[in-house]
């Protein structure tokens, strides 16, 4: 009769158990209720040499999707190979699916522009038409073209023309120049923090070396404008006023959302191959 009795008790331990898991799915509770946005992603090889390793990119490619998600604040993240080229990622929390597209589906390459100037030192700008004019750097002004928008340096010639300077790469070659014969060497940031305790600011800190090679670059462009361009799209121009020493950069006028993902972008790295977005999807809501 105890052994019935046991086994019973058994039966109804299982039943319930079952039943509360039924009930806190159908509620939204439990791991099956916490809302999660899964996106599937192409690595673009079409630059790389034909010998190039696919599988050991798409590790590296895995890694920095990986360190993006948790430098974002995404607690559960798991990243998984679909095939020798696509890779997919869950994230299980609080992140919309536009926040997600721009943390993972850009490539993220911060790179560094100064003007371009004529043999008199005069700044190369463009007017909207495409037409060429030269300014002094102190023409060089502060003004958002349209009251809001982020405050970019635009020229104002004495004509009366505006337009946008014409931008080159810095020399990062150790001297060779943006035309020599020597590799650029990319400034790599180490650290990218949100500094909120007013408008918001990306605080960009460099690796030892690059912070070097940044003083030196900045210490041929007092009085001048620098580009600070992610992906090809200038997000700042700050006037140089002396050189910079202290290994590290801000980049202002930036919404919140934005500055958080660009900051989770540039601590995880830049990714080692463009990548396509090609499936996104919601689920557990």
């Amino acid at each position: 009769m105890a052994a019935v009795t046991g086994r019973l008790s058994s039966a109804i331990a299982v039943l319930v158990a079952a039943s509360l898991s039924l009930a806190l799915s159908a509620c939204g509770g439990g791991d099956g209720g916490v809302p999660s946005v899964r996106l599937v992603l192409e690595a673009d090889f079409s630059e790389l040499p034909a010998e190039v390793d696919r599988g050991a990119i798409m590790t590296i490619l895995e890694d920095v999707l990986e360190r993006r998600a948790t430098e974002f604040g995404v607690d559960d993240v798991r990243v998984e190979r679909e095939d020798t080229g696509r890779a997919s990622v869950t994230m299980r929390g609080s992140i919309s699916e536009e926040d997600a597209r721009q943390l993972l589906g850009q490539k993220a390459r911060l790179e560094f522009s100064q003007p371009t100037l004529d043999q008199d030192g005069r700044v190369l700008c463009e007017a909207p038409n495409g037409a060429q004019f030269t300014v002094s750097a102190g023409d060089i002004t502060y003004v958002p073209e349209v009251p809001g928008e982020r405050v970019l340096p635009r020229c104002a010639g004495s004509e009366g023309q505006s337009g946008a300077i014409v931008w080159i790469p810095v020399d990062t070659s150790g001297g060779q120049g943006p035309a020599g014969d020597a590799p650029q060497i990319p400034i790599q940031p180490l650290r990218a923090t949100v500094e909120r305790s007013g408008a918001p600011v990306v605080i960009v800190a460099f690796f030892p070396e690059s912070g070097a090679r940044f003083q030196k670059i900045t210490a041929g462009m007092v009085g001048l404008p620098l580009g600070i361009l992610v992906d090809g799209e200038l997000l700042a121009g700050p006037r140089v006023e002396e050189p910079v020493t202290n290994s590290r950069v801000v980049i202002g006028g930036l919404s919140l959302p934005r500055a958080i993902i660009l900051a989770a972008q540039l601590s995880a790295g830049e990714l080692p191959v463009p990548v396509s977005v090609i499936s996104l999807e919601r689920t557990g809501e």
